[in-house]
C-alpha cells in the first residue's frame, strides 16, 4: 500500500527503557521519540519482535523487558520485525523475497545506512532499483545526527522510497519521513538476513 515501516528490535526496546546498547548510547530525546512512535498515531507501520518463546534469546529478553516497556506499546495494529530477519525468510522463502523486491522495482531509491553496515547496497535483492543513491551514517551513535539526516532526506525530491539501515536512528528516521509523506522502509540488515538463509 506504499506505506512506511519502522522496526523495533532488542536494541530499540532497550533504548525505549533508557538502557543503552553498544552501538547507540542512551539518550533521553531518543527514548522519547521511540516511545512516541510506539504510542501515538504516525504514518508508519510499527513493527515489534514477536514473543518467539522457543528462542532462548527472545524468551529471556521479554521476561526482562516486557514489564518495563509494555506501558509505551499502544498501536491498534503491529507488524512483525522479523519480516527483515532470517526468521522471515525461513518462514516465507521466495514469497518474501519477491514481496520486498516488488516494493522498489523500477523506482528511484535512496539508501540510508552505516558506512560499515551489514546491508549490501549492491545485493541481488536491490538489483531491480531504477536509480540508487546512498547516504552514509555513522556506524555508532548515528542518532546524534538525526536532525541532519532528516533534513538531507527531505531535501531529496526525486526519491520514491527510502531504504534505511541505521539501527535506532533508522527507526526514528523512517517515522519522521513517513510523517512528512515520504515512503520510508526501515529494512535493517535485510540483505544479510537473506544471505544467512540462502547462502
Amino acid at each position: 500500500n506504499n506505506g512506511s515501516l519502522s522496526r523495533f528490535g532488542d536494541g530499540e526496546m532497550k533504548l525505549l527503557t533508557e538502557d543503552g546498547v553498544y552501538f547507540q548510547k542512551a539518550d533521553k530525546k531518543l527514548t522519547y521519540e521511540l516511545r512516541r512512535i510506539c504510542s501515538e498515531k504516525h504514518n508508519t507501520l510499527v513493527c515489534m519482535p514477536h514473543c518467539a518463546i522457543e528462542d532462548g534469546f527472545w524468551h529471556k529478553f521479554w521476561v526482562k523487558y516486557w514489564f518495563r516497556c509494555k506501558f509505551f506499546i499502544d498501536q491498534p495494529v503491529y507488524g512483525d520485525s522479523f519480516v527483515s530477519r532470517p526468521e522471515g525468510f525461513y518462514q516465507f522463502g521466495d514469497e518474501l523475497v519477491n514481496a520486498w523486491m516488488d516494493i522498489w522495482k523500477d523506482k528511484n531509491v535512496c539508501i540510508v545506512t552505516g558506512d560499515k553496515s551489514r546491508l549490501d547496497c549492491e545485493h541481488f535483492m536491490l538489483s531491480n532499483i531504477k536509480n540508487k543513491e546512498i547516504i552514509h551514517t555513522k556506524n555508532t551513535n548515528s542518532y546524534d545526527d538525526i536532525d541532519l539526516l532528516t533534513e538531507q532526506c527531505l531535501e531529496k525530491e526525486d526519491v520514491d522510497v527510502f531504504l534505511i539501515a541505521s539501527g535506532p536512528a533508522g527507526t526514528v528516521l523512517s517515522a519522521r519521513l513517513a510523517d512528512n509523506n515520504r515512503m520510508a522502509l526501515d529494512i535493517g540488515h535485510l540483505t544479510n538476513s537473506y544471505d544467512v538463509v540462502y547462502e
